[in-house]
């Protein structure tokens, strides 16, 4: 029906006649087997509906934006936050304003808490979308950032074999040591048990549905460029565009082919340093890219990440720090813990990221309605 096939699902299933012949011996499938058949076919429905929606009324600013968000949240990772089991811990404690505009966020749904900014401004001719897209990614996205790499921080921390450490925006020379090319995120020294080296982890949380894309057409002068396709294919909008400007470009294909063709995967790739290429070619350290969506979508090669360091709180002496949750309920095994943690701290992250920003607009428009005021009067 589609080229959209889960893991596990069945390629071909028998006919009915054969499974009900008591001459056949085509078996009955298993009852999850069937089950996974049903719930792609409603997943189905939901796309179609989705992209319905994007073609008779389109996002004015981000293109596909139904469909790439749905396809951000149909995500292994992406509905990890909700899978927490409260304790009444500061961790697992979500206010409700935040649980509110996530619930929201997740489900295509018009921002409550900014609606009257949303109509105050737009009887201004000040266009903010009710969905809150120009929230997350215009005013404040530091939060989810933020959060996600606190996260990160305590799942490397709880199984580190060197000093774990995070950089500083503000002191650019204090891992300049590390890599020259930008600011370390996280750095565990001596984390590498292959090599010895350093290990270093870059944190990304993006968001699917922004107004910038990428048309994946390139030019003659610098090859082949990332195409958005998040509405397409998971993390279709941000991954290869962040490992590319991570690990850069290995340069391939000749010039005189053209630019890069996503379609056909023939054409000419212009070699390009990426931002830790003195880490990774000089230095010689092992770089990870952690790249989380704001909709809690953790990207597959992301999920390697938690699982090499699951690795090690397996190991047959293995240390493992974490803090696991006190409820009954809550998970005991690393590699769920972390993978929910980080999750939640994205998703939520960019909730908390968006009722700042409507705090900051209201407080920007207070401000210049008593401007104009004053002005009035003198």
């Amino acid at each position: 029906m589609s080229h959209y096939h889960p893991d596990r699902l069945p390629r071909k299933l028998p006919a009915i006649d054969d499974i009900f012949n008591p001459t056949s011996k085509t078996h009955m499938p298993p009852q999850r087997m069937l089950t996974r058949v049903t719930m792609h076919a409603r997943w189905l429905d939901c796309l179609l509906t989705v992209q319905k929606a994007d073609a008779t009324t389109p996002h004015p600013t981000v293109r596909h934006r139904e469909t790439a968000r749905f396809i951000s949240v149909s995500q292994e990772t992406s509905g990890s936050a909700l899978d927490i089991a409260p304790d009444g811990t500061f961790s697992t404690t979500v206010p409700n304003h935040h649980f509110t505009t996530y619930l929201q966020r997740r489900g295509g749904l018009a921002i409550s808490a900014a609606r009257s900014l949303v109509e105050a401004c737009a009887a201004d001719g000040d266009h903010i979308d009710a969905v809150g897209d120009s929230l997350a990614n215009n005013v404040e996205h530091n939060r989810r950032h933020n959060s996600t790499l606190n996260k990160t921080y305590d799942m490397i921390t709880a199984v580190a074999v060197g000093q774990v450490g995070k950089g500083d925006k503000e002191d650019a020379d204090a891992t300049a040591a590390l890599n020259a090319g930008t600011v370390v995120d996280i750095f565990e020294l001596e984390g590498d048990e292959m090599t010895g080296g350093d290990a270093l982890t870059e944190i990304k949380v993006p968001s699917p549905t922004t107004k910038t894309r990428t048309g994946g057409r390139g030019s003659a002068k610098n090859g082949g460029n990332p195409e958005s396709v998040g509405h397409l294919v998971g993390f279709g909008n941000t991954e290869e565009i962040y490992r590319r400007d991570v690990y850069g470009l290995r340069g391939r294909g000749r010039k005189r082919d053209g630019p890069f063709n996503h379609r056909t995967g023939r054409g000419w790739v212009k070699a390009r340093e990426g931002t830790y290429h003195d880490a990774i070619h000089v230095k010689k350290s092992r770089v990870s890219l952690m790249l989380v969506e704001a909709t809690g979508a953790i990207s597959p090669r992301s999920l390697t990440v938690v699982g090499y360091h699951s690795r090690r709180a397996r190991g047959a002496r293995g240390r493992d720090s974490t803090k696991y949750g006190k409820s009954r309920a809550s998970t005991t095994n690393y590699y769920i813990h972390h993978v929910q943690r980080i999750s939640m701290a994205a998703a939520i992250g960019e909730a908390a990221g968006i009722h700042r920003a409507i705090m900051i607009k209201k407080q920007a428009r207070c401000a210049d309605m008593q401007k104009r005021a004053r002005s009035g009067a003198a």
